[in-house]
C-alpha cells in the first residue's frame, strides 16, 4: 500500500504539472459523477416541488391588489383659522387597524374573513398607501371604504358621554349654517318687501296707462264732436248760401213785380183820365194791381222770414265756430297733458321701478347668493369633516396579484433543483464516509 501511494522517482520532472492537472480533472468529474448517477432522483425531487407549486397555485384563491391613497385630514381648524395637523401616518395606521378589528375581529370566524390591511409610507410624507389583497375586486374596494369610513364615523360619533374635536368643529359649522340661514330668511323678507314695492309701482304705471287711455278716448270723442261740428258748419254754410240766393231771387221778383205794378197803375190812371169808359178793363187792372201788391207783401214776408233764418244760421255758425275753437283748445290741452304730465309721471315711476329692481338685483340678490355660496361651502366642508382623507379612491388591479403563478412555479422549479442537488451530495458524502470508515 505504501509503495502504491509513493511517487515514482523515475518519472521525469517535466510531467509533474500534467499529473496535477489530471488530479484536478478527476476531482471535477468526481463532483459531477454523483449528480449524473442520481439524475433521476434530482428530476423526481424537482418534479415533486414543481407539482406541489402547481397544485398550490391551482388551489389558492386568486387575490387582487386593492390600493388607496390616504392622508391625515386638515379638517380641524385652530383659533387662527388654519388647519390643525395633529395626526401622522403612524396614528392613521393605528386607527385603520383598530377599525378593522372593530368591524371584522382579529381572527376568522366561519365564512367571515378578517382582511389584512397594510399602510405604507414609501416617501416619508403625510400621505400613505393602504393595501388590501382580496378575491373580489369590488368587494375589496368596499372593504377599504368601509374601514376608512368607520374611522371617520367614530371620530364624529365617539359614543355616549364623549365628545371629539371633530364633533366640536361640526357643531360650530352647524351653528354657522343655521345663523346664515336665518340671515338669508331676513334678507329674503326684505327682498319680498322690495318686490311688493316694485309690484305697487308697476300698478301705478298701469293706472297711469289707464289714465292716458281715458284721455285718448276723450280726445277721440272730442275729435268726433269736432268732425260733427265741421259737418254742421258745412251744412249751415250751405243753408246760408241757399238763403242768400233765395233773398236775392225774391228781391229780384219783388222788384220786377213792383215795376209791373207801377206800369199797370200808370195804365189804369191813363184809362181813368181818358174818355173811354172801359170799366171792365179798369177792374181787371185794379185786380192785377191788388194781386201784385198782395204778392209783393207775401214776397216781403218770405224775404223777412228768410232773413230771420239767415240771422239764425249765422248765429248757429258763430256758435259752432266758437265751439270748434273750444274743442281744438281742449284737444290741444289733453294732448299736452298726455305728452307732458302723463309721460313725466310714468317716467318718474319707471325710474323708481328701475332703482328698486337694481337695488333688489345688485344688493339683495347678490347678498343672498353670497350667503348661500358661503353656506354651500360650509356644508361641503362639514361633509368632508373627517380624520382621514381619501386622496385617491380605492383602485383594484385588473389581474390577480396573488398568487403569481409563473414566479411561484419558477421558484419551485429552481428550489427543487437545488434541493435535489443538495440531497444527492449529502447522500454521496454519507456513503463515501461510511466506506472510508469500513475500509479503515
Amino acid at each position: 500500500m505504501k509503495e502504491r501511494n509513493r511517487p515514482d522517482n523515475n518519472m521525469p520532472p517535466s510531467h509533474n504539472g500534467n499529473v496535477y492537472g489530471n488530479k484536478d480533472e478527476i476531482d471535477l468529474i468526481e463532483l459531477i459523477l454523483p449528480l449524473w448517477r442520481n439524475k433521476f432522483l434530482i428530476i423526481v425531487i424537482t418534479t415533486l416541488t414543481t407539482a406541489a407549486a402547481l397544485a398550490y397555485v391551482s388551489i389558492k384563491t386568486p387575490q387582487y391588489r386593492i390600493t388607496a391613497q390616504v392622508k391625515p385630514s386638515d379638517s380641524i381648524i385652530n383659533i387662527k383659522g388654519l388647519p390643525l395637523n395633529f395626526l401622522g401616518i403612524e396614528e392613521v395606521k393605528g386607527l385603520i387597524e383598530a377599525s378593522v378589528t372593530e368591524l371584522y375581529g382579529q381572527e376568522e370566524s366561519g365564512d367571515k374573513r378578517c382582511p389584512q390591511i397594510k399602510l405604507t409610507n414609501p416617501r416619508n410624507s403625510r400621505q400613505g398607501i393602504v393595501t388590501l389583497f382580496w378575491p373580489n375586486r369590488e368587494q375589496g374596494k368596499a372593504i377599504l371604504i368601509k374601514v376608512i369610513g368607520n374611522v371617520n364615523y367614530r371620530a364624529l360619533n365617539p359614543g355616549e358621554g364623549k365628545i371629539s374635536t371633530l364633533q366640536i368643529q361640526q357643531l360650530k359649522m352647524e351653528d354657522s349654517i343655521n345663523t346664515t340661514l336665518e340671515k338669508i330668511q331676513l334678507v329674503k323678507v326684505k327682498r319680498k318687501k322690495v318686490s311688493l314695492q316694485i309690484r305697487g309701482e308697476k300698478e301705478q304705471v298701469a293706472l297711469v296707462d289707464v289714465e292716458a287711455r281715458k284721455l285718448k278716448s276723450e280726445i277721440d270723442n272730442l275729435l268726433l264732436t269736432q268732425r260733427i261740428n265741421e259737418k254742421k258748419l258745412i251744412s249751415l254754410q250751405e243753408k246760408l248760401t241757399v238763403a242768400k240766393q233765395a233773398i236775392t231771387e225774391h228781391e229780384n221778383n219783388s222788384q220786377k213785380l213792383e215795376d209791373d205794378t207801377n206800369q199797370i197803375i200808370l195804365l189804369r190812371n191813363q184809362l181813368l183820365n181818358s174818355s173811354n169808359d172801359d170799366k171792365i178793363q179798369l177792374l181787371l187792372l185794379s185786380n192785377i194791381v191788388q194781386q201784385n201788391i198782395a204778392y209783393m207783401d207775401t214776397i216781403a214776408q218770405k224775404i223777412t222770414a228768410i232773413q230771420n233764418n239767415l240771422i239764425s244760421y249765422r248765429l248757429q255758425k258763430e256758435q259752432s265756430v266758437e265751439e270748434q275753437e273750444k274743442l281744438e283748445l281742449k284737444i290741444a290741452s289733453l294732448k299736452d297733458k298726455i305728452d307732458r304730465q302723463i309721460s313725466a309721471k310714468k317716467s318718474i315711476i319707471e325710474q323708481k321701478i328701475e332703482e328698486l329692481t337694481l337695488q333688489a338685483s345688485l344688493e339683495i340678490d347678490s347678498e343672498i347668493r353670497s350667503m348661500e355660496q358661503q353656506n354651500t361651502l360650509t356644508q361641503k366642508f362639514k361633509e368632508r369633516l373627517t380624520l382621514i382623507d381619501i386622496v385617491r379612491p380605492p383602485f383594484a388591479s385588473l389581474k390577480p396579484a396573488k398568487p403569481n403563478k409563473i414566479k411561484t412555479v419558477a421558484l419551485a422549479l429552481v428550489s427543487g433543483l437545488f434541493l435535489g442537488i443538495i440531497i444527492v451530495y449529502l447522500r454521496h458524502f454519507w456513503f463515501s464516509h461510511h466506506k472510508k470508515l469500513s475500509s479503515n
